[in-house]
Formats: structure tokens, C-alpha cells, sequence
């Protein structure tokens, strides 16, 4: 899979690649607060065999409000999303049920605007996840690969399916502090848990969440300065 853009803004003008061929998204909806009002961008598209779907939306909360509202919301349902900044937008992801979600916002006169995007890696038959420069737990899945580069930020965020019998943050713990990695937070909640690390100008922030059947699901944000 060759480098896609995660500022989903930019999306829009791949949506000629959208064709017949192309799946349609089944994910559940992600959820809306009262108020927000959107718009397609890319109903059917799909960026190097990515199945794609875009949303634009505007909205009367703060983007302070906004934030608060999936961050509840997602880790309510979901156990622990993943929220990281890109140039000037914010970003909150999740991986739940097959579905990569992902919300970025900004200000926008008094409220906030900004996009939506849903994709589902399983129904990618081309394309392959790019490599990553980061541990991955033996026997793991890469599912999915993202990657931006805005004003020399430069975000990589991935999500992979760890097997079953494979500790994911005990592996994660020792295996980041091995090789230089300094812990900055480790937190638990009802559906998951959350790690921090930090290794000279790059931040680690890594979410797991169990599956039936034993598998872990892991959403990992990678932002350089």
C-alpha cells in the first residue's frame, strides 16, 4: 500500500477512483452529536485498493467540546481511541469491528468543521498494509497504514490484529523500554487499555482491544517532530 494521506480533506479529489468494483462500507455509524450536519465528500471511493468512504461536517460545539464528546462516546463503547494533531487539525481514531474510523476537526468560527473517514481494511483484495518501522508482536496482522507529513509533523499510525495468547501491552512495556523507549502513561478502562512512550522527538500512543476468541486488536499513532 503506497503512502495515504490522513488529512481526509485531501480525499476528496481521489473519489474518481470510485467504480462499481468498489465495495461499499458496511461499518456501523461512528455517531454524531446534536446539531452536526453532513455532507458527503466520497460516498464510494478507494485509494490504492482502500475502500474509502468521506463525510464533511460542521458542528456548534467548540472543538474542545467536539473533542469531549467522541472521546466519551468511543471509550464508552471501544475502550481506548487514539487522538493526536496533524498541522492544525485534531484527530481522533478508532479500530472497532473491522472498521477503521477516524474524525479530524478544527475551529470554525464559533463552532468546528472537519471530516469523517471510514474504511474497512478487510476488504482491501489488492492492497497490502506498508511496513512499519515499529515492533510488531510475532505472528501479528497488519491491517492498515497510515502515514502524513504537515509542516515537518510527521504521523504514522497503523492498526494490526495481535493473536491469541499474546500479552499486548506487557509485550508492548518491555519490548519499547528494551529499545530506548521511555513509558509516559499507562491507563485502563472498561473495553481496553492505553500506552504512552516517548523516544527523543517521537511519541508512541498504543491502544488494545480484546476481541471474542482471544485476538487483540492494536491502534498505533507514531508522531515525529
Amino acid at each position: 500500500m503506497k503512502t495515504a494521506v490522513i488529512l481526509l480533506a485531501c480525499l476528496g479529489a481521489a473519489a474518481h477512483a470510485a467504480s462499481e468494483r468498489v465495495p461499499l462500507i458496511q461499518c456501523p455509524a461512528p455517531g454524531r452529536p446534536a446539531g452536526m450536519h453532513l455532507t458527503w465528500v466520497a460516498p464510494r471511493m478507494a485509494v490504492d485498493g482502500l475502500p474509502l468512504a468521506v463525510l464533511r461536517f460542521t458542528s456548534p460545539l467548540s472543538v474542545k467540546a467536539l473533542r469531549s464528546w467522541y472521546w466519551r462516546r468511543w471509550r464508552r463503547f471501544t475502550g481506548h481511541p487514539i487522538l493526536y494533531t496533524a498541522a492544525s487539525w485534531q484527530v481522533i481514531a478508532r479500530y472497532r469491528g473491522g472498521c477503521f474510523e477516524t474524525v479530524q476537526f478544527a475551529a470554525h468560527g464559533l463552532g468546528s468543521h472537519g471530516f469523517i473517514g471510514l474504511s474497512e481494511p478487510g476488504q482491501a483484495a489488492s492492497a497490502q498494509a506498508r511496513p512499519v518501522d515499529f515492533p510488531i508482536p510475532p505472528g501479528s496482522h497488519l491491517l492498515l497504514t497510515l502515514t502524513s507529513d504537515d509542516r515537518g509533523k510527521r504521523a504514522e499510525t497503523f492498526v494490526a490484529l495481535i493473536p491469541y495468547g499474546i500479552n499486548a501491552a506487557f509485550y508492548y512495556r518491555h519490548t519499547l523500554a528494551h529499545l530506548g523507549w521511555a513509558a509516559q502513561m499507562n491507563r485502563r478502562g472498561d473495553g481496553g487499555r492505553g500506552l504512552i512512550f516517548q523516544k527523543g522527538g517521537t511519541v508512541a500512543d498504543l491502544s488494545f482491544t480484546p476481541f471474542i476468541g482471544g485476538t487483540t486488536s492494536a491502534l498505533v499513532s507514531l508522531v515525529s517532530h
